[in-house]
């Protein structure tokens, strides 16, 4: 994965191979990412486990905590956290491949819950396109507000109650238009639109 940019590309002969982690336009969170995010959630849900695999040995077995009790919740959260984050947490991954040798763009979306897959054919394929989205803040006075406070206690939080901007990289078929990748910079989307164009384009090898 290209850190810089948040998607992965290999070009091998005639097949393209595009991996992204980042493919929706979605207004971020009431609870800004840098205070809230993935490993704050995997950290969450396997305390809560924890503690729960805790109690039920206490009520089940009739026992009283021990040090050795507490030796055994520190174990189980450290198996579960890695768990969660990986499984219950991890990135969504979207990979999709483009073949001229066989004439077929394959989409595969995957994340905890859903996994989506759709084959066309590349002659469905009619244009590859950037398309810019903005949310405006919900509540500008109430985020302003937020941001007022958060100033007084000399802490800044980027970008908090702005308007959020979105370009997104997306394959428009004849009956469908299937979003590939999200970035928060037009740059990256740009130039990852313009790489699956010039593949289009290219001489068959």
């Amino acid at each position: 994965m290209d850190t810089n940019r948040g998607y992965r590309l290999r070009i091998e002969g005639n097949t393209l191979y595009l991996g992204s982690q980042s493919f929706k336009a979605e207004r971020a969170g009431v609870l800004h990412s840098g205070v809230y995010n993935r490993e704050m959630a995997s950290t969450f849900l396997s305390a809560g486990l924890t503690g729960a695999f805790m109690v039920t040995v206490v009520l089940v077995f009739g026992l009283k905590l021990k040090a050795g009790y507490y030796v055994a919740g520190a174990i189980c959260f450290i198996i579960l956290y890695p768990l969660c984050r990986v499984f219950v947490f991890g990135e969504p991954v979207a990979n999709i491949v483009i073949s001229k040798d066989n004439g077929s763009v394959e989409v595969s979306k995957k994340s905890f819950l859903v996994h989506k897959s759709i084959k066309k054919n590349l002659k469905e394929l009619r244009n590859v396109k950037v398309e810019h989205v903005e949310f405006d803040p919900p509540n500008p006075d109430g985020a302003a507000f937020v941001a007022k406070i958060a100033l007084q206690h000399g802490s800044v939080i980027p970008g908090f109650g702005r308007p959020e901007h979105y370009f997104s990289v997306n394959l428009d078929f004849s009956d469908e238009v299937v979003t590939v990748f999200t970035s928060g910079k037009e740059e990256d989307a740009v130039g990852l639109a313009e790489d699956v164009r010039k593949f289009l384009n290219s001489r068959y090898q």
